[in-house]
């Protein structure tokens, strides 16, 4: 992306809101998912581990896609059939975008709010209406990981029509989210802690689990999904 102020015209947003601009896929109605780097961390043309091309064209049932790059479709997309995917916001939202989403939410869409330890994912659920938070410290198992402690499978699974063949779930050097009055829908197991230190290591003030990864909670007639690793 062209630094600020570059003379260069920039094919992106002017203000970014995710790291990702706006990718609809219609899937019965709409899924809305956001993209500011094409290529980079999370890019919706990104092969790599880090990128999500494979979200972008996996969506089952035949689902169409279409790329935009402002928050038109919070607008345009007939809520009730639409999910917002909201990855590591880098910048903060500003008073008008918060009320085009409270409005897409009060009208039946749902939002996923996925982030670890960004500073904007907190005030926005604030502003949304949430009651979950993201704790910010890493989250670890010695027991239940895939590569390494950072590495945390959650097996504890809620059945709720958002986990619909979801037997576990595997976190990235993630974090947990506090609940609040939020539905848990998947928990680490009971030996994972957040290192609350930084010490890579259990300590007396780390609070061992269950520690939740995946809330969800209803805003009017819509959901906000948090999920504590993008």
């Amino acid at each position: 992306m062209p630094a600020s102020g570059s003379d260069t015209q920039s094919p992106w947003p002017p203000i970014p809101q995710l790291v990702l601009s706006l990718l609809v896929l219609t899937v019965v109605g709409a899924l809305v998912f956001g993209v500011v780097s094409a290529g980079g961390a999370f890019g919706a043309f990104n092969p790599t581990w880090e990128g999500t091309s494979e979200l972008r064209t996996g969506v089952p049932h035949g689902a169409e896609s279409e790329v935009q790059l402002s928050m038109v479709g919070y607008a345009t997309e007939t809520p009730s059939d639409t999910v917002v995917i909201i990855l590591s916001p880098d910048q903060p939202y500003s008073p008008s975008e918060i009320a085009q989403i409270q409005q897409f939410l009060f009208d039946g869409g749902t939002v996923v709010v996925a982030d670890s330890f960004g500073s904007h994912a907190n005030p926005l659920l604030d502003d949304l209406g949430a009651s979950a938070r993201l704790d910010g410290a890493v989250l670890r198992d010695e027991i239940e990981y895939a590569a390494g402690p950072t590495f945390p499978i959650a097996t504890n699974v809620t059945s709720h029509p958002y986990t619909d063949g979801v037997d576990e779930l595997t976190l990235n050097y993630g974090t947990a989210v506090r609940p609040g009055t939020a539905d848990v829908l998947a928990q680490t197991s009971s030996f994972a802690y957040l290192d609350q230190t930084g010490s890579g290591n259990l300590t007396d003030t780390d609070e061992l689990g269950p520690h939740a990864v995946v809330t969800v909670e209803s805003i009017g007639s819509g959901q906000v999904v948090t999920v504590s690793d993008p």
